[in-house]
């Protein structure tokens, strides 16, 4: 009977253990990959008025509590503080303070959302609206946030009341988010003028942050009147602001010759050769130039420059900058950095590190045909075209034209018309081709081409359609296929046709801005003070070009 009765406890206290422990996904089985969703809410959507001081949300599964109520926006703003309280699935939210008096409120629960099974996130925000008032404000702005990852990016709006908004210093009256396929809806909007933001708020506290947050503005001024219900494609293209001048976080010298450079962030490399660099020995008060650089196949971060002369490492020497320009043309005008000099002997000779045709490693196309050719460290580039042939498979040889990028980075082009199927060879002599230290390769490489079919290659054509200005239009077309990014960038003609051909099979998505300050880049407009962005608009679709199937009537509009 006594082991009877320990059994029996034993039970009991294990039953009660597990009634009242947190939900736990089951032990083996499936993994939960289903995303959690909302299946009810009070006050229903469009209750008018309304004169509780609380509202609840009910989950379809267990989710973590943080992250709802992490999720939860209310427009406009409530002020002071909400209470929280869980009961199973449901959430109840308390507002301390009164609500105001003849007000729309709209209640929107973002993507953060998570379960605790699986911690899959919400699809999609959720939104509902309730007014203290007699009257619902139905009025709403939709869109699109055109992001890699738009899923969770606020939408913020911002009553214009007078000419002293800031909306740095405010914040927004509206909010909602982005679900993951970019689309955003806020609602319950008054009449008024409006400033808008998308912004990936790291800290979720409602505040734009230029120097961490990423954002982008709408390339349309935006106000609501009594008339007014739907407003639709507010679209929004996220960037970085960046005042921050760049600069050098480490510089490792390699060997007597090589130095390599890590920066601070991108630095823009059509504003980047060995002029922006010295080097000068404080010991002897002498300064070296810089006779190469090269980014070679680099990290984005990361160049290489070298010097022909050698350091004694008994110096104290520093390397200079001047005019150092990154992507978003902040510019460090001068600056010194000491650095620890290596002797190290430079014994490597060079060689081809990579060749590759403008259709693939070995194929180059028909029309604008070339080579690039990335070399494993800097070269004289001094007289490179009388140390390079391209000839036919008569060896016949063939003129060419080549581009040089940097000391270990050039394009060859052959200067006629290759033949469609026909095989061709380009001819590297390394032993005339010398690195700063003066090491030559031993002998001449041959490497073989062969140019593509007509029916190897496809191409895109269409128009774009009610653009204002077709002459400050641009189009650009990007590669989304595994490898390699390609992009390609036309001007439509007047009647607005254009076309991509030829180009390389894979999927494409295309869009297009008007480019109305002429600089030839998309411009994100100003946050503060406030300017809106260029114009701009995406193909609906992804497009797939395949081999001897070119897409037609692919047509862009701006709305």
């Amino acid at each position: 009977m006594v082991e009877i009765s320990k059994i029996i406890t034993n039970i009991i206290v294990a039953l009660l253990l597990f009634s009242c422990a947190n939900p736990l996904p089951p032990s083996g089985g499936e993994v939960d990959k289903i995303p959690p969703e909302i299946i009810s809410f009070y006050p229903q959507n469009e209750t008018t008025n309304y004169s509780e001081n609380n509202l609840e949300i009910e989950f379809s599964e267990y989710v973590e509590k943080r992250t709802a109520q992490d999720a939860i926006f209310i427009s406009p703003l409530i002020e002071g503080e909400l209470d929280y309280d869980w009961s199973g699935r449901t959430l109840t939210v308390e507002f301390i303070d009164s609500l105001k008096q003849n007000t729309t409120y709209t209640i929107s629960v973002g993507t953060e959302v998570r379960d605790i099974n699986g911690r899959n996130k919400m699809v999609s925000p959720f939104v509902f609206t309730f007014s203290t008032g007699e009257q619902i404000d139905k009025s709403k702005i939709e869109g699109m946030v055109y992001d890699k990852e738009p899923s969770g990016v606020f939408i913020y709006a911002y009553k214009v009341e007078d000419d002293t908004l800031n909306m740095l210093n405010k914040k927004p009256d509206y909010v909602t988010q982005a679900g993951e396929d970019g689309k955003y809806v806020l609602s319950g909007l008054a009449v008024s003028d409006y400033h808008l933001a998308a912004v990936k708020d790291l800290l979720s506290d409602l505040a734009i942050d230029l120097v961490s947050d990423k954002y982008g503005l709408p390339s349309k001024e935006v106000s609501i009147t009594s008339k007014d219900t739907i407003i639709s494609n507010i679209n929004f293209r996220l960037t970085f602001l960046d005042t921050v001048e760049p600069s050098i976080n480490k510089i490792t010298m390699t060997d007597q010759h090589r130095i390599l450079l890590e920066f601070s962030e991108r630095i823009d490399s059509t504003k980047l050769s060995k002029e922006n660099f010295f080097i000068f020995d404080s010991t002897l008060t002498k300064e070296y130039n810089v006779e190469f650089y090269s980014k070679r196949g680099l990290p984005f971060l990361q160049s290489v420059i070298s010097i022909a002369d050698s350091i004694p490492d008994t110096n104290q020497v520093f390397l200079g900058v001047k005019n150092l320009t990154d992507i978003f043309g902040n510019i460090n005008r001068s600056s010194m950095t000491e650095f620890s000099v290596s002797t190290k002997p430079d014994s490597v000779k060079p060689s081809l590190s990579k060749k590759e045709g403008d259709f693939g490693e070995n194929k180059l196309s028909l029309e604008n045909p070339f080579i690039d050719l990335k070399f494993s460290e800097s070269i004289i580039t001094d007289g490179i075209k009388n140390k390079i042939r391209f000839f036919d498979a008569d060896k016949i040889s063939i003129p060419i034209a080549i581009e040089i990028f940097d000391n270990a980075a050039a394009r060859v082009k052959p200067s006629i018309k290759l033949k469609q199927k026909a095989s061709y060879n380009l001819q590297i002599d390394f032993e005339k081709l010398r690195d700063a230290a003066g090491n030559s390769g031993d002998s001449s490489q041959t490497f073989s081409f062969s140019v593509i079919s007509n029916l190897d290659y496809s191409g895109i054509f269409g128009s774009v359609r009610d653009v204002e200005s077709v002459d400050k239009t641009k189009i650009i077309l990007e590669s989304i296929t595994k490898g390699k990014q390609i992009s390609y960038s036309v001007e439509p003609a007047s009647d607005g046709q254009f076309s991509f051909n030829p180009i390389k099979p894979g999927k494409y998505i295309i869009w297009s801005f008007m480019d109305l300050d002429e600089n030839g880049e998309y411009s994100f407009g100003s946050i503060e003070p406030y300017k809106i962005a260029e114009p701009f608009t995406y193909y609906s679709d992804t497009l797939e070009a395949k081999a001897r199937w070119p897409l037609i009537d692919v047509f862009l509009e701006y709305k």
